[in-house]
């Protein structure tokens, strides 16, 4: 813990390093820092570029028409959704986080998150909410132009069950309809985390391969789009994550053999169904 409060003085430092004269070179080059610090010291294998990638799945069914008001359910950290709006992604965001220690982020990780932001001049764009979705939804009636829920769905109902075998069934449906009513009418909802099954799954349960992901309390692709579904939405398309390494071969894992062996997530783009 002691560790962690210094690097996170470490990176106070470097955001103040930042003043208002600041180019915007300079600011897209200081997140870029930022996301490669938080990488190395959790131990993950990403970068901006990686973080930018994974951004363009997420956002690609909005093209041509940007987004002018996104919810990030979850937001975290809050580095992609920062870099979503430095590449013009979408116009303004809301994060909506609990920041429980539990769940992987907690109060310091909001103080710095706001930090970063007034830093890099994106107080006027970005706001958080710290709330569980739920009760955000219970006091907020504002409309969203897309809806981000990007491995955070296992979080909120966590099971060994599948979903459809849970008691978070109705819980889950019930969310997806109070999502479904903040949509604007051309809106989008978009989904990612990681499949339960497939070849990549097993190698990790039994040892053969390193993973930090407990693929046990994750969700079929199918679970998800059925609770959506009833929650109102329509599932427009999906897709296998390619992962970073193998980007260049995509066309070779798009289908049925990458997602049963190589592409352990998925990313699901509903639409609104009929109110």
């Amino acid at each position: 813990m002691e560790q962690e409060g210094d690097q996170t003085k470490q990176d106070s430092i470097q955001i103040q390093q930042l003043d208002a004269h600041s180019t915007s070179f300079d600011r897209h080059a200081s997140l870029a820092r930022l996301v490669s610090t938080r990488s190395t010291r959790r131990g993950l294998h990403t970068n901006i570029e990686r973080m930018r990638y994974v951004n363009e799945h997420l956002y690609r069914w909005c093209k041509p028409d940007r987004p002018h008001k996104t919810l990030y359910v979850g937001v975290g950290h809050g580095l992609d959704a920062l870099l979503a709006l430095q590449d013009g992604l979408t116009a303004q965001i809301i994060g909506v986080d609990p920041y429980f220690d539990a769940a992987g982020n907690d109060s310091k990780d909001l103080d710095h998150l706001m930090a970063v932001t007034n830093t890099l001049g994106l107080q006027n764009q970005f706001t958080v909410a710290q709330m569980t979705i739920q009760d955000y939804l219970l006091r907020h009636d504002t409309q969203f132009d897309l809806i981000i829920i990007n491995e955070v769905l296992h979080h909120i109902y966590k099971t060994d069950d599948l979903l459809r075998q849970s008691r978070h069934m109705g819980q889950t449906v019930d969310l997806f309809r109070r999502l479904r009513a903040t949509s604007n009418c051309a809106g989008s909802l978009v989904i990612g985390d990681a499949e339960r099954h497939g070849l990549r799954q097993m190698f990790t349960n039994v040892g053969l391969l390193k993973s930090s992901i407990r693929y046990g309390t994750k969700q079929p692709r199918e679970e998800w789009s059925s609770a959506a579904i009833e929650g109102g939405w329509e599932l427009a398309n999906q897709m296998n994550y390619i992962p970073w390494a193998f980007r260049n071969q995509a066309w070779m894992w798009s289908g049925r053999l990458g997602r049963h062996t190589l592409c352990d997530k998925y990313i699901l783009h509903f639409t609104p169904g009929d109110a």
